[in-house]
Order: C-alpha cells, then structure tokens, then sequence
C-alpha cells in the first residue's frame, strides 16, 4: 500500500501547502521560542492537522480510517508507510 494522500498532495502543493504540511512553521515556531508550553504547540499542531481534513482522538492522535498495521510497517528500526 502507499500513502495516496501524501504523494498526491505534495506533487500538487503549493509552497505554503508544503510548508503547512509538514508542520515547517509550527518547527520555526518552536525553535524560535515562540511557544510557551507543549499546549500551544499542540493547539497549532491540531489547527494544521484539521485543516488538512486529518481527524483527532483526544489531544494527540489522529483517525486514519485503517489499522495502523495495514498502513505502516518497522523495516530497518523505523516506521515507514507499507508498499
């Protein structure tokens, strides 16, 4: 299986869609101190995933309609996206 929704939305985004995709100004955020606690982070976190149209579960996961184990799989110590 590959991740459909990630390559078809990175080769059609534009700068700032890539940026908000990858959570780029949410990271310069933080590195620039720009948050107080992990909350703030996360209020952003959670703002940008439902922009994306990403679900949440509780503060911190995120609803991908599959198993996770139909999706992603350990291959040499990290998690990557099953292919």
């Amino acid at each position: 299986m590959n991740n459909s929704f990630a390559t078809s939305s990175l080769h059609h985004a534009e700068p700032d869609d890539f940026e908000d995709m990858t959570l780029g100004s949410i990271l310069v955020g933080a590195l620039d101190f720009r948050y107080e606690n992990a909350e703030d982070v996360m209020k952003d976190v959670r703002l940008a995933a439902s922009k994306m149209g990403i679900r949440t579960v509780d503060d911190d996961e995120v609803d991908i309609d599959e198993k996770w184990e139909d999706i992603f799989e350990v291959r040499n110590q990290k998690l990557c996206f099953r292919i």
